[in-house]
């Protein structure tokens, strides 16, 4: 008698993220039943792409929502690129760390994940501040290199879904 094996969710798949290699996976939860039990390069891309879709809606919801309170506890505040790009990057980590925790990432997977949201704005700010690129650069070069430190981050081997609790 086979025992039934039970499927992963698609964030347990994500843990995974892109081996180079294919591997054969046959008592593995994380089997691919249409491949003959092995995890295929492109389901480990297109999961790890749904993954990150995830936290950029997550990010864009926490701008929407935090951002209309802002206007009202700080008018003004978009006056100046240093506090608009932390306003920003304060919301989408926010966010973020909130949907990892719902999602029950480890405190350690939130805070890599928080750190690669924020740092960039803090570099990009330190080279507006010495005068090396015009303040409307700032927010673009901000978001560009946290959406590619944040798939650095969970490309690594110790990235944020390694450390991303199983459930059951």
């Amino acid at each position: 008698m086979t025992a039934i094996v039970p499927q992963p969710s698609a964030t347990e798949v994500a843990d995974t993220h892109l081996d180079a290699t294919t591997q054969s996976t046959a008592d593995s939860p994380a089997a691919d039943p249409d491949v003959g039990g092995q995890v295929t390069v492109a389901r480990r891309i297109v999961t790890f792409a749904l993954h990150y879709l995830e936290m950029v809606i997550a990010m864009v919801i926490g701008m929407i929502v935090l951002g209309p309170i802002w206007n009202i506890a700080w008018p003004g505040y978009t006056a100046r690129v240093e506090t608009m790009a932390g306003v920003m990057a304060l919301d989408m980590t926010v966010a973020m760390a909130a949907w990892m925790g719902l999602r029950r990432h480890s405190p350690r997977g939130i805070v890599l994940m928080s750190a690669a949201m924020v740092t960039p704005f803090v570099g990009v700010l330190a080279v507006y501040r010495l005068g090396l690129i015009p303040s409307d650069q700032v927010l673009t070069w901000s978001h560009v290199l946290m959406l590619a430190l944040m798939a650095l981050v969970m490309l690594l081997p110790s990235g944020h879904a390694r450390h991303h609790r199983r459930r059951g």
